[in-house]
């Protein structure tokens, strides 16, 4: 297999599990919500800090991937230009 093409499944591997961490973490803060609704006591505290910890993850996972998604741009066009 060329390198060229092993970069790229490389990346679009990461990209995968990045997109994967992110619907998760979305997920998380859904099934938050609605047990927050089901007005459950004794939960509650641990939701809301769940459900706030969910939203640093998400805006983690958006961060990590949008420096990914960079990278990969600019190394694709380094390779173009190489070619």
């Amino acid at each position: 297999m060329p390198e060229a093409s092993r970069t790229r499944l490389k990346h679009w591997i990461l990209c995968i599990f990045l997109a994967m961490g992110i619907l998760t973490s979305l997920n998380i803060s859904d099934a938050c919500n609605l047990l927050l609704a089901g007005k459950t006591m004794g939960l509650g505290v641990v939701l809301f800090v769940l459900r706030d910890y969910e939203a640093e993850v998400t805006m983690g996972f958006l961060a990590v991937l949008f420096a990914f998604l960079v990278r990969w741009h600019l190394m694709a066009r380094i390779e173009r230009l190489r070619d």
